[in-house]
């Protein structure tokens, strides 16, 4: 495990084939800093260099509240576990964190900010900076169903404002015009489903925090929804307190 800098060009290249040949065993750790930790940026990175030394991987600092680290864990079969494994090494109240697996889009954006702007590993994302930057927190529901759509608005009424979208096919477009700090995303919608446009998502916005609802709690539509980078899964009707814990986890939840 190496920290990104500006002295250590030729290591960081180096990893580009490793996460291209091997990319179903790499991961993107997303690490939102706490506003009131007392813990230092250089701190906390430390402490994960500690953690993951003898591990395959880069920690780049993007900015005072955010570190990305790529690493290569393996094959992972329970990305939530592994979440919950990463979070009992570093405490909770210093930061949040969101796991999620390689993707090709993932590997692109590195090879283009190592290639073709000086090595600057910039992975930085203007929609989570607006989403750290404004004062309001933002709520998107996607799903065909009414019922649903006001039952779980009316819980999240306090959270920050709540937009609905019913039509998978919109889903894409209406995340851009609200950039939302979290996602519930039905799986069966007309149009496109909520499993197919997951991908689309995270192309775009790599810290996307996207919970998936559905009435079929199947362990292989779980697992699929996490595997194409969904942060959680939630049966419906939801409970209270299973929407108040995602909320948590959120890394922009403010």
């Amino acid at each position: 495990m190496i920290v990104a800098d500006k002295n250590n060009e030729a290591e960081l290249i180096a990893i580009i084939p490793s996460i291209k040949n091997h990319m179903n065993e790499w991961q993107i750790v997303n690490i939102k800093i706490m506003e009131k930790s007392s813990v230092s940026q250089k701190e906390i990175v430390q402490r994960f260099l500690e953690q993951y030394r003898s591990y395959e991987g880069v920690i780049y600092p993007v900015s005072a509240s955010k570190i990305v680290m790529l690493i290569r864990l393996g094959l992972i079969e329970n990305y939530a576990l592994m979440k919950a494994e990463i979070e009992r090494k570093i405490p909770s109240l210093y930061c949040r964190i969101l796991l999620r697996k390689m993707s090709a889009a993932g590997l692109k954006q590195i090879h283009l900010d190592l290639s073709e702007k000086g090595a600057s590993f910039n992975l930085l994302d203007n929609l989570f900076e607006l989403r750290i930057c404004r004062k309001t927190n933002v709520v998107l529901i996607a799903d065909d169903d009414s019922f649903v759509r006001k039952s779980l608005g009316t819980l999240l009424a306090s959270c920050g404002d709540v937009y609905e979208i019913e039509d998978g096919d919109q889903i894409v477009k209406t995340y851009l015009k609200y950039n939302p700090d979290i996602l519930f995303l039905d799986i069966h919608m007309p149009g496109k489903t909520g499993l197919e446009v997951i991908p689309n998502l995270i192309e775009i916005d790599t810290d996307a925090f996207i919970v998936v609802l559905s009435a079929d709690s199947q362990k292989e539509n779980v697992l699929e929804a996490l595997e194409r980078g969904a942060a959680g899964f939630l049966t419906k009707p939801p409970a209270k307190h299973r929407i108040q814990e995602y909320l948590n986890q959120c890394i922009t939840i403010t």
